[in-house]
Order: C-alpha cells, then sequence, then structure tokens
C-alpha cells in the first residue's frame, strides 16, 4: 500500500503556508490577498500533462489525488477526497509543530457533498470573502465533483482570485530532496540524449539512412522506457522514468524553437539539426537540445559562436536576488551592442522555471518577468536564434546539403541550477563547443577566402575538421579519456571482477556437484573391433602363405604358421617396402601398441589402447619376405587404399559428429516467398562461385545457385542474424552465424553469408588527373552512392520481411547491424581486418575466413603488450571463453589508440579485464592447476588463506610488474619456440611487424636526409631500367652456352 512521507509532507505545508500569509494582507501579492487559497483536481485528465494543481499534490503527498479539494485557512488544512485516500491521510494527523491542522473530509454521495461543502464555505467566510484558486483551471476541470464545488462558491458570492503566481513562487525554491531529483532527471536526459539521440543520428547520418524526424524521435522516446539498453548502469526501477514530451528532431530550414513544437514526418536533412527532449524523475523534469552542423555553410559556425556567448551572458545574471527580465535583457544588449542584425532573430525568451512542471508560465526569463531568481531554483536556459537568413554566396561555402538552405535556426538548452556563489551549475553537460556537434560528410580541400560578414568572432575550431564522416565519429571514439573517466572505469572494473568471479564460483561448484560420482572414463569406451563374427565368414578365395586384403571387412589377412590371422585395418600404422636384398621382396607392417599412439591414430584404437594398454601385449611389427615382388606389391598398394579409404569415411564422421538433422523446409502458402537475387554464397557451394537467389519461407531460408544446387538455412539454427550495409565496404551482406554447423559442399561450416559485390559497371580510363569539382567524376562519385543506398535498402527490405516471417512463425531471429564507430582493425587469423562490435558480437563478415565472436561466451579479457603506465602503440586482445576447455581467442595487433574505446565497451557490456605487459601462453595457462583448482573463483584457498579470485592474479601480476623490472619471464609468457611449433604463420606475421617497426625507427631516425634527398624524375628511371635490362641480358649470355658449342 502507498505510503505518503509525513515529514516532508508537515514540511511542505508550512512552507506553504508561511509563504501564503506573509502576502495574505498585500492584494497585488503573489496570492492576491486571498483570505483562503483552494486547489481544486477534477477527474483523470490524460491528455493534460502539467497542471499547478496536480504539481501541488506531487509537492505536498507525492501523488496526484483525483477529485480532491485542498484548501488552506489560517489555522488548518482541509482535505475532501474519497474514503480511500482519505484513509492515506490519517496517519499525517497531529504530526508537526500544530501550526496548520490537518483536517480530512470524506465525500459523500447521499446529499452530493452539500455538507462538507458548507464546512469548508464556512471556514473561508470566518477569514474573508476572497478565496484563491487556479483561474486557468477552472474552465478545464473534470468531473461532476469539480464543477459542483465551483457552482457552490459562485452561489456563496466569494469574490475568486487568481494563485496561480503564488504557487509558481512555492514551487519555484527547491528544497534538497527535490534538487536531488531533479538532477537525477537532468543526468537520465543527458544520457539518453548522449547514448541514444546522438548515437542514432550518427548512425542514420554515417549509414545515409532516409529516417523522417518523427522515426528519429520515437526510436529515442523508446529508449527512454527501456534505458538499460541505453546503459547498463541505469537501473531505475520501472514507472520513475518517463518523457517530458515527445522528442523535437528538426531539419532542413523548418525550425520552430517553442518547447511545444513538434517533429515533422519528413526525412531528416544532412544540413543544421535541432534535436531537444526531456526526462522526467519522479515527475521532475530535465531538458537538453543542441544544433548538429552537418556540412555546415561558414554562417552557421559564426552565428553558433555568437550563441554560446550569449549563454555566458545570460548565465552571468543568473544569480540570487536578480530578477528574470534582467537575464533576457544581457542577451539582448549583447546583441544590440555586438551584433545588431541578429537581434530580430532572438526569441521572445531564453528559458523559464523547470520542476514538477514542465514550463512555469510564471517564471519565463524575457523582459517582462519580474520574479526574482534564489539559490535552489532550476531553469531550463534555452538560447537559440530562430531564421537567420542565409545568401547564396553564404551558402556556397559548404558543399553539403545546407547549400539548399536559405534560413536556419540555432538552438542550445541545458538544464541549470541556480547557487548561492557564482554563476549556476551546469547539469545536463553534453558538450556544447562546434567541435563536438560538427560533422563533415566531404573532405574539405580548399579553403574558402570569403570572410563572414555576420560578426567578427570566430568560434572553436571544430575537432575533425576537413575529415570524412567515418574519420569524424572515430576520432570521437578513439579521443583519450580523462583521468577521472579512467579512474571510474577502473573502480567498475573492480566491482565487475568481485561479483562476477563470485557468480562464477558459485557455477563451478555446481556443476561440481552435478558431476560428483560421475563415470570419468565414459569417453574411454572404445567401439568394439570386429571384422567377422566367426571363422567361418572368411574369404573362401585366399591363396595359402599369401597376405590378402579384404576391402569390404577392412580388414588384411596375414599367414601366420601357416593360417590366416583377421587384423582389422585401424591396427595397422603404416606399411613400408624396404630394399629389396637380390631376388627377395620384403614388407613390414607396424601396428598401433600402447606407446605409439598419435593423433592420427584412428578413434577406436586410441580408446581401445588406453583402456587396456598396460594389461595387454601388443604386436608391434611383422616383416614378410617373399621371391615374388608382385604380390607384396599388390598388399602394399592394396593396404594403403584401404587405409586412406577407411581414414577418410573417418574423417567424414567426425566432420558430421556434431551435425544437427534439420528438419524440412516449409514453403509460404498464403503469401508470395520474398526473394533476394543476384547474390553470392560464401563458402561456395562447389566450384569456385555459387550466385543465385535467397528465398524465405515460413520456418527457413532456401538459397538457390544457377546450376541447380540448394542450401537450406533454418530459422531456428540462427544464432546471430547480421546485416552488413556497404559504407566503405566492398560488398553488401546477409550473414548468418548458426547454433549448430551444417554441410556447405563437403565440409561443414557455421557461418553462411549472401553477399553483392559493389561494382561500378563502368570505368573512365581516360583523364587520370582530374580538377576537384570535374563533373565527371562528381557524376561517378554519386552514381557510386546511389548504387550503394540501393544495395542498402534492398538488402535491409529483405531482412525486415524475414523478421516480419520469423515474428508470424515465432522464430526469435532479429538482424543486428555493426556499429562502424566502435570497430578497430586487428589480427583475429591471419590477415588484418575491420572488427566491429554488433549488440552482442564482434564480427568481421566482409573478410574470410569469418569472426563471429558471441559476448555472451566471454568470461574474462586481457590486454597484452600494455606498459605498466596503460600505453601501447599497438596491442593484443585475448578473449577468454566460459569453456574452459576452448582455447582463448587472441586479437593481434590493435593499434593503440583504441585501448579505451575498448576497455570502455567491455566495461559497459559487463566483461571483466587485465591488463599484462607481456603476451601470455594460454595454452599452458588454461592447463596449469590454478585455473584447474576447484577453488580457482574462491577469494580463499583451501587453507582458508586470501588469494586473487578468478583471473584478479592478472591484475596482481600487473601490480608486481609496476614495482619491479621486467628482468624475469613471467611463468606463463609465451615461448617464442613452443609458439613457432603451434602458429608458425602467426610468429612470421608477427616478425614483419617487428620489421615494420624497426624500419618506421630507422625513418625517424634518418628522417632529415630523407627529407633533403630529391626523387628521380620519370626519364632517369627509365634509364635505370633499361641499364638494368641490358646487364641481365649480358649476364644471361655469359652463362647460357651458344649453339655453337653445343653443336661441338
Amino acid at each position: 500500500m502507498a505510503e505518503i512521507d509525513a515529514e516532508r509532507f508537515v514540511a511542505r505545508l508550512e512552507r506553504w503556508h508561511d509563504l501564503w500569509l506573509s502576502s495574505v494582507k498585500d492584494e497585488a501579492g503573489p496570492f492576491k490577498g486571498a483570505n483562503a487559497v483552494c486547489v481544486i483536481s477534477g477527474a483523470r485528465d490524460d491528455e493534460t500533462v502539467y497542471k499547478k494543481s496536480s504539481s501541488l499534490h506531487l509537492y505536498l503527498l507525492g501523488y496526484e489525488f483525483t477529485d480532491t479539494i485542498l484548501l488552506l485557512v489560517k489555522t488548518k488544512l482541509f482535505v475532501l477526497t474519497s474514503r480511500k485516500k482519505a484513509a492515506l491521510l490519517e496517519p499525517l494527523k497531529g504530526k508537526g509543530e500544530g501550526k496548520v491542522k490537518l483536517t480530512v473530509l470524506q465525500r459523500s454521495r447521499e446529499d452530493n457533498n452539500q455538507e462538507n461543502f458548507n464546512d469548508l464555505l464556512s471556514a473561508v467566510r470566518r477569514g474573508g470573502t476572497r478565496i484563491g484558486i487556479l483561474m486557468k483551471e477552472q474552465d478545464g476541470l473534470l468531473g461532476d465533483f469539480a464543477k459542483s464545488w465551483l457552482e457552490a462558491i459562485e452561489r456563496d458570492s466569494l469574490q475568486k482570485v487568481d494563485i496561480a503566481l503564488g504557487l509558481s513562487i512555492l514551487l519555484a525554491q527547491k528544497d534538497p530532496q527535490e534538487l536531488e531529483y531533479a538532477k537525477k532527471a537532468a543526468l537520465v536526459a543527458n544520457k539518453v540524449f548522449k547514448k541514444a539521440l546522438v548515437k542514432e543520428l550518427e548512425d542514420v547520418i554515417d549509414q545515409e539512412r532516409k529516417d523522417t524526424h518523427e522515426q528519429l524521435a520515437q526510436k529515442v522516446s523508446d529508449a527512454m522506457e527501456d534505458l538499460p539498453s541505453v546503459d547498463p548502469k541505469l537501473t531505475i526501477p520501472e514507472g520513475i522514468v518517463e518523457s517530458c514530451y515527445f522528442p523535437i528532431i528538426q531539419s532542413g530550414g523548418e525550425y520552430d524553437l517553442r518547447p511545444n513544437a513538434q517533429s515533422s514526418d519528413k526525412r531528416l536533412s544532412y544540413d543544421i539539426i535541432i534535436a531537444s527532449m526531456g526526462a522526467r524523475y519522479r515527475s521532475y523534469c530535465g531538458n537538453i537540445a543542441r544544433t548538429f552542423f552537418v556540412d555546415a555553410p561558414r554562417k552557421a559556425e559564426s552565428v553558433y559562436a555568437v550563441v554560446l556567448r550569449m549563454i555566458d551572458e545570460c548565465k552571468s545574471k543568473m544569480t540570487p536576488g536578480a530578477r528574470a527580465s534582467s537575464v533576457y535583457a544581457s542577451a539582448t544588449k549583447y546583441l544590440e551592442e555586438r551584433h545588431p542584425q541578429l537581434r530580430p532573430h532572438l526569441p521572445k525568451n531564453v528559458g523559464f522555471c523547470i520542476g514538477l512542471e514542465f514550463r512555469d508560465s510564471n517564471f519565463v526569463l524575457n523582459g517582462r518577468c519580474q520574479q526574482i531568481i534564489s539559490a535552489g531554483m532550476v531553469f531550463n536556459l534555452a538560447v537559440g536564434l530562430s531564421d537567420v537568413p542565409l545568401s547564396a554566396s553564404e551558402a556556397k561555402t559548404t558543399r553539403g546539403a545546407a547549400r539548399k538552405l536559405d534560413k536556419f535556426s540555432v538552438l542550445v538548452a541545458d538544464t541549470v541550477e541556480v547557487i548561492e556563489d557564482g554563476p549556476p551549475k551546469t547539469l545536463t553537460r553534453f558538450p556544447r563547443e562546434y567541435g563536438e556537434v560538427s560533422y563533415n560528410l566531404e573532405a574539405e580541400d580548399e579553403e574558402e577566402d570569403a570572410e563572414d560578414e555576420v560578426v567578427e568572432e570566430v568560434a572553436p575550431k571544430p575537432l575533425g575538421t576537413g575529415a570524412t564522416m567515418a574519420e569524424r565519429l572515430r576520432d570521437r571514439s578513439a579521443r583519450n579519456e580523462s583521468n577521472a573517466d579512467a579512474q571510474k572505469r577502473l573502480q567498475t572494473q573492480k566491482d565487475l571482477l568481485k561479483s562476477n568471479m563470485k557468480d562464477l564460483a558459485q557455477r563451478r561448484q555446481r556443476a561440481l556437484a552435478k558431476g560428483a560420482g560421475g563415470d570419468e572414463e565414459d569417453d574411454l569406451d572404445a567401439p568394439e573391433i570386429k571384422c567377422f563374427a566367426d571363422s567361418k565368414a572368411y574369404p573362401t578365395k585366399m591363396t595359402p602363405n599369401q597376405i590378402y586384403v579384404d576391402m569390404q571387412h577392412e580388414c588384411v589377412m596375414l599367414p601366420i604358421c601357416g593360417a590366416h590371422v583377421p587384423f582389422h585395418i585401424s591396427t595397422i600404422k603404416s606399411v613400408v617396402q624396404p630394399d629389396p636384398e637380390q631376388d627377395v621382396t620384403f614388407l613390414r607392417i607396424n601396428f598401433y601398441s600402447g606407446s605409439s599412439v598419435t593423433k592420427d591414430t584412428p578413434r577406436s584404437m586410441a580408446a581401445l589402447t588406453r583402456q587396456v594398454g598396460g594389461t595387454k601385449t601388443f604386436i608391434k611389427e611383422m616383416l614378410f619376405r617373399s621371391l615374388q615382388s608382385e604380390n607384396l606389391r599388390r598388399a602394399h598398394r592394396q593396404i594403403n587404399e584401404l587405409r586412406k579409404r577407411v581414414r577418410s569415411r573417418e574423417a567424414r564422421e567426425a566432420e558430421e559428429a556434431d551435425l544437427v538433422e534439420q528438419a524440412k523446409l516449409v514453403r509460404l502458402k498464403d503469401q508470395r516467398s520474398p526473394r533476394l537475387g543476384d547474390v553470392t554464397l560464401r563458402p561456395q557451394l562447389s566450384g569456385r562461385k555459387s550466385q543465385g537467389h535467397l528465398e524465405a519461407h515460413a520456418n527457413g531460408m532456401r538459397f538457390t545457385s544457377t546450376r541447380g544446387e540448394s542450401l537450406d538455412i533454418m530459422y531456428p539454427n540462427i544464432r546471430h542474424a547480421i546485416m552488413q550495409p556497404c559504407k566503405n565496404e566492398s560488398i553488401v551482406a546477409l550473414h548468418f552465424n548458426l547454433k549448430n554447423p551444417i554441410m556447405v559442399g563437403k565440409k561443414k561450416h557455421s557461418d553462411v553469408q549472401v553477399f553483392t559485390e559493389v561494382v561500378d559497371a563502368s570505368i573512365a580510363l581516360d583523364s587520370s588527373r582530374r580538377r576537384h569539382y570535374d563533373p565527371d567524376e562528381l557524376e561517378e562519385e554519386q552514381r557510386l552512392k546511389d548504387m550503394k543506398r540501393r544495395l542498402d535498402v534492398h538488402f535491409k527490405n529483405f531482412s525486415a520481411k524475414i523478421e516480419k516471417i520469423c515474428e508470424d512463425q515465432g522464430f526469435p531471429v532479429k538482424f543486428e547491424t555493426p556499429w562502424r564507430v566502435l570497430g578497430f582493425h586487428g589480427t583475429p587469423h591471419k590477415e588484418m581486418v575491420f572488427i566491429q562490435p554488433t549488440q552482442n558480437c564482434l564480427i568481421n563478415v566482409t573478410e574470410m575466413p569469418f569472426f563471429v565472436l558471441d559476448l555472451t561466451d566471454v568470461e574474462h579479457a586481457n590486454f597484452e603488450r600494455v606498459s605498466v603506465t596503460g600505453r601501447a602503440s599497438a596491442f593484443d586482445l585475448t578473449l577468454v571463453f566460459n569453456k574452459h576447455d576452448e582455447l582463448p581467442k587472441t586479437i593481434q595487433m590493435i593499434d593503440g589508440p583504441n585501448l579505451d574505446p575498448i576497455q570502455d565497451f567491455l566495461t559497459q557490456n559487463a566483461i571483466t579485464y587485465t591488463v599484462t605487459p607481456q603476451n601470455l601462453n594460454w595454452k599452458q595457462l588454461m592447463n596449469s592447476d590454478i585455473v584447474k583448482d576447484d577453488r580457482f573463483y574462491e577469494s580463499t584457498d583451501e587453507n582458508g588463506d586470501a588469494k586473487p579470485a578468478g583471473w584478479a592474479f592478472l591484475a596482481e601480476d600487473e601490480d608486481e610488474d609496476a614495482e619491479e623490472e621486467d628482468n624475469e619471464e613471467s611463468e606463463f609468457e609465451a615461448d617464442p619456440d613452443e609458439m613457432e611449433a603451434e602458429e608458425e604463420e602467426d610468429d612470421e606475421e608477427s616478425d614483419f611487424a617487428d620489421e615494420d617497426e624497426d624500419d618506421e625507427d630507422e625513418d625517424d631516425e634518418f628522417e632529415e636526409e630523407d627529407e633533403e634527398e630529391e626523387g628521380e624524375t620519370w626519364e632517369e628511371l627509365e634509364k635505370s631500367a633499361k641499364a638494368a635490362d641490358r646487364n641481365r641480358r649480358d649476364w644471361e649470355d655469359e652463362e647460357r652456352p651458344s649453339r655453337k658449342k653445343r653443336r661441338k
């Protein structure tokens, strides 16, 4: 059952009472000399979100009481409400020092509340005839109860006065708890704005999507309802946070800076974008707005500098004791003195008081409001300029979509708190510097000479000016964090390590308890090696004293003491024919024994050897001799052929061992099957390329090649579905990571992909050197962009149809799109590729072999080759899986600037990480007693002594390395010889990387000499090439004997 905070109720009621009594005799005061103050709440009104009557209820009670009358007189507060609400108020009686007594009345249906109304009117009459009500709300009150009370006031001939200003002053100045709620509302607004709105906006621009303003705003509104998807740290109970209003997104030259503006259904234009949104935390509001500049003209940058300067001017006046009008006057004065041409474009206000009401109409920062600002007030400071004209010559300073604008607007809004000393404190801390809100889609190769005609002030130079959009976003992600952020992340990691290790310890204990008493030798049960049921089944066509190979029963009949003895082919290790001696031919057959088991040993023989190797006697080899060489040669050839056949069959069985039988494809019957044509399948079914089309059906998809081959991909078997756009890529692809592998051709694969290459049909071979504004080149670029856009839309529409079918059929298939802005280059296999995160994975699906790593499978991450100071020119990232029998995956040669973004990404995904200055031998480490210890995740050992829990021992090693010199190798430091034996090719690539680093050092050492040297001209290079050709021909003539010498 709901409860009301009695202490808070009494304190706020007395504050309301004291504020009213201080001006009860002043008819020009905030309460207009009212002898009694009445706040009426009608029936529930879902259309009107913000009302002063509702705000007062929330202020006093923490809840909104509908159909309730609050009547404040000199010594009492009368509350007329329903029976259930009256029961909530009963515990409040008698609380406080007795300044204001609480009297609770219950509504009565018998006399239509006439007796209750008479009691309330009598209480008003005892103090006078002026009753204060909210005049603007009386016409909009719903329900018979509220209307009956207003009629009763009219019948009693009481004089009604407006008390809206008095309640505005009461609600404007906030106590510590209210300030805490306001700060949290601003924090939520800032988080959602940064991690949902801005991120989605950047994705739309980066991927060139055709989203409308309304669609973009809807996604942000949905994110507000699902805060953990925005930031896992925002663990706020449901119902406490909601949007202040539907987010507002505007672009394309049509702007409305009023807070009641609407997001239109027009497409987002990549020019000047104004975005604003607000959040409510426990009914207290916070608001933020920013203007984003995409390839903006220079005038927009200059005007934005003026707006930032106006914000500083306004803040300087927002001090306790100042009037609200002085804030607006400071902005007006600055424009009139410095930029008079912009004065007509200043809106009618620069903000308003914010709190339980999003916008208090009695506390607006305009030129007429004479209310006094005091400490504890919270304002939405919204400074902007509306409909600033943009001439054609000014628009030409950009190549972007802003060239089409003839006017633009700028708005910057923040939630600020007025404090005792100094300017107000900004609660929404999203950066507003021009470099943080500007983007460049096209590189600027030339500097414009035209000077700005509006202002002489210059805005701060944008970070990444002249860079493409992708580079701009990447620079933002890769920017070094402040020390405070790094310390906060480290503390989060420590907490994660402690909580994760505790959960893992419980999971291991449950696994040990479940596996206790199990048969550890189950996997060693050997399949029976059997050739014949009895001797009667022996082949009848065998020549005495000759080796006979039975292909049907997969055995070799060897003559021993005149009788043929069967030996299964899996028992034979090798067959060798030594050099003959005179007329005698030999054949040596080697068998598997207890000490000769290798990785090539058949599974049945290996299991049998382990099972009985210590108790049985094995035949190691047999040597046969014959005077007829043909017999032994034939036996040698047949035995090798049988071994090859059996080994191939066992390899195929092992390949298909973990295959799961798929259901049969069910075709769609009630609608036409969606089809994606002209696509290529990877891996291919046969040949060098598999081209065809992909169709979506009821329970799966079918790829059909032009050769008539087909491959079925079932929806229940899809673990991750990825849509790879062709932005900055050479292909557009739909990639499917499967739960269980399927056979593609003759091999099993867990990743299947259909893609289309992005290739222009025509390539101009002439005019290799072109001007920057060459029309042909611009046309080619535009044609390529249009082609990529069409392919993206085509693949995206097909993926949306698959999602719709899966939703109808009950399959949880949703396509993920990689976040290119968070991508980085690394080497997960043998070649360096661009790795991008998605919602659940780290992927590279543009190069083969594919790399798809599910983050839910990752238990821990370790950054290697990172110094104790946290710096690295390049580092390796090793991901340890939940299943320790899988060898950890290492991504090598990641650029150093990606260290902080990757660590931040892992922290946000609740994945712990450690840092070590050297590479570790993970194969040895995973098989060590440390990791296999039953108390590996515990913080104490078997004796109760403290020890690092789980992977924390790697961080402990890091701390020791920081104190001592790295003269000794770690116990698990990678051994170069061992790594060379296991991963020869990978080590070769590392050697090449080391050589490249050495070359860079040499280049730095002789940089001055290189700058002084001049390159050879084309004529000199051609002469050098001709001389080299002559020298080669002369050398060849000397080495090659002439025809005359050959004839001799």
